[in-house]
């Protein structure tokens, strides 16, 4: 059988050829590497944003402890729900990541000190005044929401302008915002107890009484909640200013049975004993007693 004979190759076209296999087997390891460095990065920003959602303990808690009457203590009752609440954005995606990197540096500006003389030890740059801070922090947020409107730290971050909104007294920016973040949550997700406190807060601070107890009856109707016996407390005495004696009594008694140790509970009964007895209900005359 006659050998097949492979035609001579030319030697610049094997040194061509080498040269480019050569070549191409350095940029695959390049690409590998720069594809694992990319994987690495985004891994390592995702853990950190892990990390600050867990660790950050965030919200009004001054603000809520000179105001509880009012609000509740909707802000302060976030902080327990920040380790229920995990990772709120599944970082599967860079844009994700970075919607969370920038709502971390908005929180950054929210969480800094405030005073000439404050020496903070975590690098935060401290600010002047109160309110000096909460407006940064305010287009911080706004600036996570325009940017990547659709995204979980976008979300988040509509929270967080309602609270420096109301912070500033801006009522009606606040309850635009707080029911952004609300449409913008799932109907189980375990922060949506923040947005309803929120609002709450916000259209009674406008004077919408009845606004506000339909956000609070929200709240306690959801299956997750935070701080619920605040919350009863709170629509009691909404009822109560609302004329609806009933429903202010009813939910007092709510909380008082429920939650009989709550440190709540001293001024639910208060309140019940300032709407005076619960009515008798009336018998029928003709009725004879039972013996």
């Amino acid at each position: 059988m006659a050998k097949k004979i492979k035609p001579p190759r030319d030697k610049e076209e094997e040194k061509r050829l080498e040269a480019e296999a050569k070549a191409k087997e350095v940029a695959d390891k390049a690409g590998v590497v720069d594809e694992q460095k990319a994987a690495e990065a985004e891994a390592a920003a995702a853990e950190a944003v892990k990390d600050e959602f867990q660790v950050k303990g965030f919200e009004l808690v001054d603000w809520v402890h000179e105001n509880q009457a009012t609000v509740m203590g909707f802000l302060g009752a976030v902080v327990l729900a920040g380790l229920g609440y995990g990772i709120y954005t599944v970082v599967d995606k860079s844009g994700n990541t970075e919607a969370s990197a920038a709502w971390v540096s908005a929180l950054d500006i929210w969480e800094a000190p405030v005073g000439e003389d404050s020496t903070p030890d975590d690098g935060k740059t401290p600010y002047k005044t109160a309110d000096e801070k909460f407006k940064a922090a305010r287009t911080a947020f706004e600036g996570v929401t325009t940017k990547y409107d659709g995204r979980g730290g976008s979300t988040l971050s509509y929270l967080y302008v309602g609270h420096a909104a109301l912070k500033q007294g801006d009522h009606a920016a606040a309850i635009t915002a707080y029911q952004k973040f609300l449409d913008g949550t799932k109907a189980d997700d375990n922060l949506r107890f923040a947005g309803f406190n929120g609002l709450a807060a916000a259209k009674e601070a406008s004077g919408d009484v009845k606004g506000a107890i339909e956000a609070l009856e929200d709240l306690v109707a959801l299956a997750d909640k935070v701080d619920e016996d605040a919350a009863l407390l709170g629509l009691g005495r909404l009822y109560q200013k609302d004329g609806d004696v009933q429903q202010a009594r009813k939910r007092l008694e709510v909380l008082v049975a429920d939650y009989p140790e709550s440190s709540l509970k001293a001024r639910a009964d208060e309140l019940l004993a300032s709407l005076g007895a619960a009515p008798v209900a009336a018998t029928n005359p003709s009725e004879k007693p039972t013996p």
